[in-house]
């Protein structure tokens, strides 16, 4: 977890009422945990600001960052916070901007979603996008065959429908012991699907 995510930006979207017309798409590339924050524009201080402040403090550094060659992550001004964080700073090369894959079929999945709120409600689409994050980490995801809540949180959240009809088949723990084993024996079924799902 937290090897290795990658960044991209979803906009110019239309511009919400709040200011907001661009979303920083952050995914965790083992768990697929997704983040997507509303964001003003796509300026370099404003990605790392929203980077560290609503992802980093949150859930820990990552080793690598990856990303296009956007000017806001090829700036000065972002490579000093990588090195200064110790981050190592990665990006898609010009002939192949498809190996940030990662991001660009969440950003896709997001989008489709987004379009929703933003057709009906352009002004408040940014409200929305918290919900929509939680939904897509609430999913199960194909190449891992987990959902991100259960790989990054270690458990599945609460969702509406849960709280209505009660949740089904979820395991009883009778201790930490037990949780921890549990934990990571989904978590190594998740990395061991994974790498099979891995391209070569």
């Amino acid at each position: 977890m937290l090897e290795r995510v990658h960044l991209d930006f979803i906009g110019p979207l239309p511009k919400t009422k709040n200011g907001h017309e661009n979303i920083l798409m952050i995914v965790d590339q083992f768990t697929k945990w997704t983040e997507c924050i509303p964001l003003p524009s796509q300026r370099a201080e404003v990605t790392a600001r929203a980077a560290i402040i609503d992802f980093f403090s949150r859930f820990g550094y990552p080793f690598e960052i990856f990303s296009d060659q956007g000017r806001n992550f090829e700036s000065s001004l972002f490579k000093a916070v990588c090195n200064l964080l110790q981050i190592h700073k990665a990006r898609t090369t010009p002939y192949r901007p498809s190996s940030n894959g990662q991001v660009e079929r969440q950003n896709r999945s997001l989008m489709d979603a987004v379009r929703c709120f933003v057709d009906l409600q352009q002004e408040t689409w940014d409200e929305h996008l918290a919900q929509l994050a939680g939904a897509l980490r609430a999913s199960v995801n194909r190449s891992t065959g987990y959902t991100p809540n259960k790989l990054m949180l270690g458990r599945e959240t609460n969702q509406p429908a849960d709280l209505m009809f009660g949740k089904i088949d979820e395991p009883q723990y009778t201790g930490t012991e037990e949780y921890i084993i549990g934990l990571e024996k989904a978590l190594k079924s998740a990395h061991e699907k994974y790498l099979e799902n891995q391209p070569g």
